[in-house]
């Protein structure tokens, strides 16, 4: 059996590890890896490697589009108000404009229906809306309503027409009625630098069918106007007179003798004859400055009927009649015995005012 050299297993030894030890050639570079990145495909063809998770800065746009989240309100956010709030602190004052109907003091029939417009101006910084009222304040109402709603709103600065329906009260005369506003809160206000002048309506009603139409046109009933003077210039029943006392028959009253005025005086008389002695009264009458009397029989003599009989200033005994007369100022009447004696006379009378 030969034997083969040693040294030749050490140089393949050697060799072998000699090759161990020496840079190999670089292998062929291999083609970028593609990832799935958004949801995109890599090349056909080409091995893929595991997805690359995202870094938490790396923001992944959906697929689907989400729902919008529900942002709750800050504790300082405000609804959309549907009218414009008034602002706290704010004025109510007003300013009038005009009297658009019923000009103070028009004149109306009784019981007359009309209209009566105000134009006033937002004289304030509130807000004038349908929770403002026009109010009877004071004074005349004439019908009115106690309260009516704002027709419109009114900013400051705008002006607005308010009309009420009144009717004239049934008695002549004049009458004002006070009117003003009240705000949501019940507050009243009106005019003037405070706010607390009530604007009025003021008219004036007639006597009936006192009036025309208004442009001269109308009816005017003329009625003639007659003088009516009383009958009696004074009368009286029942008047006693104490004996030797006076009486003035134009002023129906008591007075003194020396009186001028005074017409007539009772003077009774007591006379005795005969034996035994019989009494007798006689009640006289005595007629003074210039006064004149005569009987005139039973009945109620009328001026005529006095001045047609012959008068006597001379004094007379009373009869149980009636006597006419005429009176120191000149005036005729009748005089009528009710009862008398020694102590006083009573009578009835009447002086006629006209002659």
């Amino acid at each position: 059996m030969k034997r083969r050299p040693l040294f030749i297993p050490l140089i393949a030894l050697m060799l072998a590890a000699l090759a161990c030890n020496m840079p190999s050639a670089a292998p062929a570079a291999a083609p970028p890896e593609t990832q799935e990145i958004s949801g995109q495909i890599a090349e056909p063809g080409v091995q893929q490697t595991e997805p690359v998770e995202p870094s938490p800065t790396d923001e992944t746009p959906p697929t689907d589009t989400p729902e919008p989240p529900t942002v709750e309100p800050s504790p300082t956010a405000t609804a959309t108000p549907t009218h414009t709030p008034e602002p706290e602190g704010c004025t109510n004052r007003i300013g009038f404009v005009a009297d658009v109907t019923v000009p103070d003091g028009a004149d109306f029939d009784p019981g007359e229906a009309f209209t009566k417009t105000w134009r006033l101006r937002n004289d304030g910084t509130c807000t004038w809306t349908s929770s403002y009222s026009l109010v009877f304040s004071h004074g005349d109402a004439m019908g009115g309503p106690a309260e009516l709603p704002l027709p419109a709103v009114v900013n400051p600065g705008q002006t607005v027409d308010l009309s009420v329906d009144l009717v004239a009260p049934d008695d002549p005369g004049g009458y004002k009625g006070f009117w003003m506003l009240r705000d949501p809160s019940g507050v009243l206000f009106g005019l003037g630098e405070g706010g607390d002048v009530a604007f009025w309506v003021e008219i004036e009603v007639l006597e009936p069918d006192a009036g025309g139409d208004g442009d001269g046109g109308g009816i005017f009933i003329i009625t003639p106007i007659i003088p009516v003077f009383p009958l009696y210039k004074s009368s009286g029943t029942g008047q006693n007179l104490l004996a030797d006392n006076c009486f003035d028959l134009d002023n129906g009253a008591w007075i003194g003798c020396g009186d001028g005025t005074a017409d007539f005086r009772y003077d009774p008389e007591m006379t005795m004859s005969g034996f035994p002695p019989t009494i007798k009264l006689e009640k006289r009458l005595v007629p003074l400055h210039g006064a004149a009397f005569a009987g005139f029989g039973s009945g109620t003599p009328s001026s005529s009927d006095c001045q047609a009989l012959g008068l006597s200033t001379s004094s007379f005994k009373i009869q149980s009649q009636t006597y006419c007369y005429r009176t120191s100022e000149g005036h005729y009447g009748y005089w009528r015995q009710e009862s008398g004696d020694l102590f006083s006379v009573t009578f009835a009378w009447g002086t006629y005012s006209l002659p």
